[in-house]
């Protein structure tokens, strides 16, 4: 079964991937969360969109791109955002400065790599690395920026 999944801007169509689970902002009691008094920053936080941005040498191809309101990185293994007034999940790992998805183990075409973080606005910058055939779609597309929830 092949579905078309809607994932952080991008549409992609890839084959046997489940659809984003409905759920709250909430975190399962027995999840690892970081504090949101932390004096570090720290990217285990609701975060709520602020602005989109094109980005220098951008790979220029065309795409909808629908504004993620909030992003929930709380649980340190799987993320919830909400788009079109639909809460989603999918799970990710943190490598570097890149943020990595993965449905039923698969890793996922799109990334974010993390331009800045600080206390109160996390700057990401949505990356592609997709191949059908011979056809490769590879690089940054947009920055996308965030502010803190208020508490």
């Amino acid at each position: 079964m092949r579905l078309l999944i809607l994932l952080f801007g991008l549409i992609i169509n890839i084959p046997n991937i489940q659809k984003g689970i409905k759920a709250g902002f909430g975190v399962a009691a027995n999840k690892s969360v970081t504090s949101l008094n932390s004096k570090k920053p720290t990217l285990h936080k609701i975060w709520v969109f602020k602005e989109i941005k094109h980005v220098k040498n951008s790979v220029g191809t065309m795409f909808n791109v629908p504004i993620i309101t909030l992003m929930d990185f709380r649980d340190q293994s799987t993320l919830r955002y909400e788009i079109n007034d639909s809460v989603q999940s999918v799970h990710y790992e943190v490598e570097m400065n890149h943020i990595r998805f993965k449905q039923e183990g698969v890793l996922i075409p799109v990334s974010y790599r993390i331009e800045k973080l600080t206390k109160r606005t996390l700057e990401l910058i949505l990356v592609i690395d997709y191949t059908q055939g011979d056809n490769r779609l590879q690089g940054d597309l947009v920055k996308l920026i965030f502010n803190q929830i208020e508490k």
